[in-house]
């Protein structure tokens, strides 16, 4: 698997550090002389965009939940003409948060692409990119309408993608149902965050209509969060609840998954008990050909290329909108090995598009670039539709 090949600047975590003024990104790109937004033949024209730094926090090793985030924003930066920082955090918390956000700003950044880890701290994130005139956006940030409403008010906050997560959760309960489970044992994220609550809603949902009973769930972070914790939780679910017959992984599927597959093994129980988890895994082809797996929702990785598509515009002076978007990042369904394998070449050993396929949604390249076609490429999202374009 391919990992994350950019040169990652480790920037220093000083606290208190003034945020620095990034300018405020207004270019002014000249069209270029191209096609259509449903297929111009023109080449990557890389040189008629503006130039931009686009920074981002530091991810950590490549896993199958953000690497192929920034795999395809890496491959984008050539044709969109940016280049992208990254800041370390010394940890998750808050101030290590918004340090990271500071320094991204100090060392240069246009404008800020941010995931779920800012979740707890997007309105002082607003705060300080107002103050340096910092344009950014964040994915996978399932923020609430009150919440959106007060984001609207900021110039610089551009846009937000967020997942269907009460379908993803429905989706689980469902495959499970249908697999004739009654007894379940559930992994997830911490409650009370939003997309746990939507995730909650919808598994609830489908156990009601299955007939299925959640005996047990864990979602302590510090298990969770490796394989060791996996392992751990799965075998205190196998003595305390010996009629578990199907285990839903709601999440931190990448960080626990091989443990609860392990202990599984272990136990003589992996024929017995089927897996269901949201986000992606990198050994899910293994697992689906062994039987350790049964079905995965995931794949909800093009968020921050959407992000992307409209700073770029925003950038070189021509936004697709006047809007604050909030746009769906949709979820793929795996429920194969056949399935698993093509999105391993497709997505993770490639890239689900190319520069010169989203050069097709920057106006200052194609004029008739719409923010309509916008939508339509996040509607359009599906391994089948990766796997008709690039064969």
């Amino acid at each position: 698997m391919k990992k994350l090949l950019c040169s990652i600047l480790v920037l220093c975590l000083c606290m208190g550090m003034a945020a620095c003024g990034g300018g405020d990104g207004q270019g002014s790109g000249t069209p270029a002389q191209s096609g259509a937004a449903a297929g111009g033949s023109s080449a990557v024209q890389s040189k008629e965009l503006e130039a931009w730094t686009m920074g981002c926090i530091d991810p950590g090793a490549w896993n199958a939940a953000y690497g192929p985030v920034y795999d395809q924003l890496e491959a984008l930066a050539d044709a969109l003409n940016y280049k992208i920082i990254y800041a370390t955090r010394a940890s998750a918390s808050t101030d290590d948060t918004l340090a990271a956000v500071q320094n991204l700003i100090v060392s240069g950044a246009d404008a800020l692409v941010l995931g779920n880890d800012v979740l707890g701290c997007y309105m002082q994130v607003a705060d300080i990119c107002e103050e340096a005139k910092v344009y950014w956006t964040m994915y996978w940030a399932g923020v609430s309408e009150e919440d959106r409403e007060a984001l609207n008010n900021y110039k610089y906050y551009v846009s937000a993608t967020y997942e269907d997560e009460e379908y993803a959760g429905y989706w689980l309960g469902k495959a499970a149902g249908e697999a004739g489970c009654k007894n379940l044992c559930l992994i997830g994220a911490p409650d009370g965050l939003d997309f746990t609550i939507r995730r909650n809603k919808g598994l609830d949902r489908a156990c009601e209509e299955y007939g299925m009973t959640i005996l047990a769930q864990e979602r302590d972070i510090t298990l969770t969060g490796s394989a060791a914790g996996g392992m751990d939780i799965v075998n205190r679910f196998l003595e305390t609840y010996p009629q578990c017959d199907g285990i839903i992984i709601q999440g931190r599927t990448h960080s626990c998954l091989a443990g609860v597959v392990n202990g599984l093994s272990d136990a003589g129980k992996t024929e017995d008990i089927p897996i269901f988890a949201i986000d992606c895994n990198i050994n899910q082809t293994e697992y689906f050909a062994n039987k350790q797996e049964a079905g995965v929702i995931g794949g909800h990785h093009l968020g921050g290329m959407y992000n992307t598509i409209l700073l770029t515009n925003i950038i070189n002076g021509t936004p697709l909108t006047d809007e604050k978007p909030y746009l769906l990042n949709h979820y793929v369904e795996l429920t194969t090995t056949e399935q698993c394998e093509q999105w391993a070449h497709h997505v993770w050993d490639n890239n689900a598009y190319t520069g010169e396929e989203i050069l097709q949604y920057i106006k200052a390249y194609n004029p008739q670039a719409t923010y309509e076609d916008l939508v339509a490429l996040t509607e359009s999202y599906s391994l089948e539709d990766i796997i008709a374009r690039h064969g």
